[in-house]
């Protein structure tokens, strides 16, 4: 059997054997011998079986990672104990006023008590491209105190990372992880393709995102003059521990799944607080557990480590959000109230101006006429021929020997980041239009002006959804609302010199339970009107922005909150398929914990979420929740406010909510029943509950299914 196994014929692919919880009594070397004792089963000696090994994960949860073929995986996946087995797949990443519009405000140039309060400690470990120790973002703050005696990481050194002067007291871990990467592409070839062979960052993606969580307050930050002001993270005090687990492979990022669950294993360990992980890959979406991300933040959340994902770039059809467990957090991608307008003058008597949005549509190469360009800017409407990107437009320009760029696209498309290769201006449909008359009605062609890009706050409308965030409902969970809107900086650009300031898209985070994020943010801007859906004028709903835009101060002091317990999530992975005994080999022991499956089936919209989705309303459906009090004051009386979902009546028993010192937690009942006739078709309301100073807001959506010749209905998950 083993000489079939090694000679299979299949080629050979890294994959991730995932074994539950670690057994053994928690001894890492006891569980890696284990591992290599269930690898060897599939080849012919112990020897073979260490050489296929890519990782032991062995720390916080058990498996392993190998380079096997098909035939090997297929018979491991049979074994006793085995969770799952899948192939490692490589993700992609996703990608200084945003706090300030968030509410997160300095003091006299100092970081706010607020922030003070909850970010002093806390560890954040940021899952990316590595880290520019370099960075004033990255330097101590003042009278930070000694580094936690929790704290179990190291900081390695390796290429242009001196741990003796990159890492201190802000930047206390620094790990990086080559096997996978180079198990599925190859030794890393730094003179061909630079890189750096430590946590050292090259791309500046992994830079941007920790100092953006957590950076230390940088005074005098700006882009070649653009965004000038003091730059900072959400919570400047906290700790910063990077975990470099993507590699550039031509200028593109590789993250590949072993080395992400290597990472987790590793952070979960070292005792991080906090996951920030900017990565992801668009659906076909695989099962919870055959996903690196997923199993990692699973044994995060049974730590008691928030894990903060992103919901995708690959906006803005429905459905395409990613990183859908609902035992971590994932945030949308939006704007905030800067924009860098750039003025164009025509000739002399014309004049308009551009606002750097940034579209992606595009001219290409192969329209040119052969005509040189030389000493011109040209006009590019990308809603002409075939629709691409700018950089082609940008590519087909600079290949006439073009000096410029007016680019012209929809106005409410977007795009994370931009590299320009010559001068570009971007404008929308109605500035290009009359810059296109003026110039056909042009005896010669006129001369150019574009002025230097001004720094406008306060001038646009904010927050909006980035028209490439990834949108709801989820693929493969359904009755689980995902992704929360968050900000960004709508005119966004990159460099690849990370000595600059990068303004380009990133992962949010706050060390504040998940839920007090959810229940507190906003749905409109700050005109008070509803935040708008990029890629569209319409109005956003919670399949484009889930919970709403993220408001710190008011998560700070929710008032309630949904505590997801234990029996939530076995719920969950029954619904999902799994058994007891798997149940039992992934939630750790706790006394008293019921980890069977309910004898009657009880719908994922059961789960003690913070939003209520119900994907197949066909009848008349009652839905539980739960809330905690948290303030102070013990004592209180909610009343609740509902918004019914069209076709929907909505009823709520109790209506009010009577907080006391001997009860501090208090169940209610939803009844939701269709009153139309409909198909396939989401409609949304809220539940609010209030006692006049904390507003408790819950989405509510549901898509009623009862029209009577509709065959093709959404099972129920």
């Amino acid at each position: 059997m083993k000489e079939m196994l090694v000679n299979g014929g299949s080629k050979l692919h890294v994959y991730i054997v995932y074994l539950g919880l670690t057994k053994h009594d928690h001894d890492p070397a006891l569980t890696s011998l284990s591992h290599i004792q269930l690898l060897s089963s599939v080849f012919e000696s112990e020897e073979d079986a260490k050489r296929s090994t890519v990782y032991s994960y062995k720390h916080t949860f058990s498996g392993f990672s190998a380079k096997i073929n098909s035939t090997q995986a297929s018979t491991l996946a049979r074994m006793e104990g085995v969770i799952s087995v899948f192939r490692s797949r490589t993700l992609k990443l996703h990608t200084t006023r945003s706090w300030d519009f968030l509410g997160l405000t300095l003091e006299g140039g100092e970081v706010s008590p607020l922030q003070l309060i909850y970010g002093d400690d806390t560890i954040v470990g940021v899952f990316d491209t590595g880290i520019w120790p370099e960075s004033e973002s990255f330097k101590e703050e003042p009278n930070m105190r000694p580094i936690p005696s929790s704290w179990r990481g190291k900081c390695f050194g390796g290429e242009n990372f001196d741990p003796k002067t990159a890492c201190n007291r802000k930047l206390i871990g620094a790990r990086y992880y080559l096997s996978g990467f180079e198990r599925q592409y190859g030794a890393l070839n730094i003179s061909g393709n630079p890189e750096y062979r430590s946590a050292c960052d090259f791309l500046g993606h992994g830079t941007h995102t920790a100092s953006t969580a957590v950076g230390s307050i940088a005074k005098s930050a700006d882009f070649f003059g653009l965004g000038k002001g003091i730059a900072r993270g959400g919570a400047p005090r906290a700790r910063i521990a990077v975990y470099k687990i993507c590699w550039g492979k031509n200028y593109v990022a590789k993250c590949t799944e072993a080395d992400i669950l290597a990472a987790f294993d590793d952070a979960l360990y070292d005792g991080v607080h906090v996951i920030s992980a900017s990565i992801g890959s668009p659906p076909p979406l695989p099962p919870f557990f055959g996903s690196s991300s997923d199993i990692g933040s699973f044994h995060a959340m049974q730590l008691g480590v928030s894990v903060v994902f992103s919901a995708g770039n690959d906006g803005p059809y429905p459905s395409q959000v990613t990183n859908v467990a609902p035992w971590s957090l994932c945030v949308a991608a939006s704007s905030i109230d800067r924009t860098f307008p750039t003025r164009i003058i025509l000739g002399s008597n014309f004049s308009a101006m551009c606002t750097l949005n940034l579209m992606s549509r595009v001219c290409r190469r192969d329209n040119w006429n052969k005509k040189l360009a030389s000493g011109k800017v040209v006009l590019c409407f990308s809603t002409t021929g075939s629709i691409d990107d700018s950089a082609t437009a940008q590519d087909a320009v600079s290949n006439a020997d073009g000096l410029g760029l007016i680019y012209v696209g929809p106005p409410t498309m977007q795009i994370a980041d931009i590299n320009d290769i010559i001068p570009t201006v971007r404008v929308d449909v109605d500035q290009g239009t009359r810059i296109r008359y003026y110039l056909a009605q042009s005896q010669y062609l006129p001369t150019v002006q574009i002025e230097a890009a001004k720094t406008l706050i306060g001038k646009s409308l904010a927050p909006t959804v980035a028209s490439f965030s990834s949108r709801g409902p989820s693929s493969i969970s359904p009755d689980i609302l995902k992704q929360q809107d968050y900000f960004s900086s709508k005119q966004s650009t990159s460099d690849l010199f990370v000595y600059c300031l990068n303004l380009i898209s990133g992962i949010y985070f706050n060390p504040i339970e998940q839920f007090c994020l959810l229940i507190s943010a906003d749905t409109t801007d700050t005109t008070f009107d509803t935040i708008q859906a990029g890629g569209s004028m319409k109005g956003s709903d919670p399949l484009d922005i889930g919970a709403g835009h993220i408001n710190p101060s008011k998560a700070m002091h929710p008032g309630l909150v949904y505590d997801m317990k234990t029996r939530d999530y076995i719920l969950f992975l029954c619904n999902i398929g799994y058994s007891q005994k798997q149940i039992k080999a992934l939630i750790l022991p706790c006394p008293g914990t019921d980890t069977s499956c309910p004898k009657l089936y009880k719908a994922n919209a059961n789960i003690n979420y913070p939003s209520i989705t119900v994907s197949n309303l066909q009848s008349s459906t009652t839905i539980k929740r739960t809330v905690r009090i948290v303030s102070r004051k013990k004592t209180a009386i909610y009343f609740s406010n509902i918004v019914k979902p069209n076709g929907v009546e909505v009823v709520i028993w109790p209506r009010i909510l009577i907080f006391s010192h001997f009860k501090q937690e208090i169940s209610y009942y939803v009844t939701l029943t269709p009153e139309k006739r409909s198909q396939n078709r989401y409609d949304f309301g809220e539940i609010v509950w209030t006692d006049g100073f904390h507003y408790v807001r819950s989405p509510l959506v549901v898509l009623v299914n009862t029209h009577d010749d509709f065959s093709g209905s959404t099972a129920d998950h």
